[in-house]
């Protein structure tokens, strides 16, 4: 996935916010289950209060998939909604209908 462009890696939303404070992002995906004190949506509501990131496309992502888990992750915020594993061609469709 590399090819998409520049991607930053981390697994705690502690690990994220130096990146956050430092870098601009097209978008975010995010695991909805994240090591440490976050899980993926409390860090999808900590990213929405940065101003930078108010309106940036925060897509959820997880394997653990119940029926109506993509409409109860874009309520509470998301984007849009990716199960895992995450395939390149499954990515380049949801920024296609985020961007375009």
């Amino acid at each position: 996935m590399k090819e998409i462009g520049k991607i930053d890696f981390v697994t705690r939303f502690e690990d994220a916010i130096p990146l956050l404070k430092e870098n601009e992002y097209d978008f975010i995906v995010m695991d909805i289950n994240l090591l440490g004190e976050y899980n993926g949506l409390d860090t999808m509501r900590e990213i929405r209060k940065m101003p930078k990131f108010v309106k940036l496309p925060i897509i959820a992502a997880t394997a653990y998939i119940m029926p109506g888990d993509k409409e109860n992750y874009i309520s509470a915020g998301f984007n849009d909604f990716l199960s895992k594993p995450i395939m390149k061609e499954s990515l380049l469709a949801c920024l296609n209908s985020l961007f375009y």
